[in-house]
């Protein structure tokens, strides 16, 4: 009996050490006015204690149709002696980091969490609500310092809500009296000075 539950007591003591790491966009959800910038940042949270990232390989995307990616920036998480990478796609981003540095200098650079990981910024094209979602798993990918693959990390999704743009120029009922009577008046005096 002891045995067993030493077993599982080790068993439970593995299962706790390994961390579950999340990469999240922020804000979760959004909304922006139609012709401004919507900025998504995706930060990385969940480390176990003396856990860092020390590289991460993921891919987000999105509705083209309602935003289009203006601009993309790493963040200082992963330190300066980086080897980076961004392809960006009609509807997609893949985003590529990869630290030289030892995981003594990336520790307090990840703490206190969650911790910036990279920014995007995208331009908006029309109403509407579009996801910013992660890529399944294969297409995630995320090491510690040593270069030894994290184990069920995953991505928390998010969306931005573009609002606005079904509005017209037509002017509105008031305006166009308003205007007429102006003109009658201008036309009366003008026939008065004659």
């Amino acid at each position: 009996m002891k045995i067993k539950f030493l077993t599982l007591f080790l068993a439970l003591g593995a299962f706790a050490a390994q961390a579950a790491v999340i990469f999240s966009v922020d804000p979760v959800n959004q909304s922006v006015a139609l012709g401004n910038q919507a900025i998504v940042q995706v930060r990385g949270s969940g480390l176990a204690l003396n856990q860092v990232i020390g590289a991460y390989d993921v891919t987000l995307q999105w509705n083209s149709g309602l935003v289009s990616l203006a601009s993309s920036s790493f963040g200082p998480a992963l330190g300066t002696n980086t080897i980076e990478s961004s392809v960006a796609g009609g509807n997609s981003i893949n985003m590529a980091s990869v630290s030289l540095d030892a995981s003594a200098i990336l520790a307090p650079l990840q703490s206190p969490e969650p911790f910036l990981l990279f920014t995007l910024t995208f331009n908006t094209l029309a109403a509407g609500i579009t996801p910013v979602e992660f890529l399944p798993q294969g297409t995630f990918i995320i090491a510690d310092g040593d270069g030894t693959p994290i184990s069920g990390a995953s991505g928390a999704n998010g969306s931005i809500e573009i609002t606005g743009g079904g509005g017209s120029s037509v002017p509105e009922p008031s305006t166009i009296v308003l205007m007429s009577a102006g003109l009658v008046a201008l036309v009366v005096k003008s026939r008065r000075r004659q």
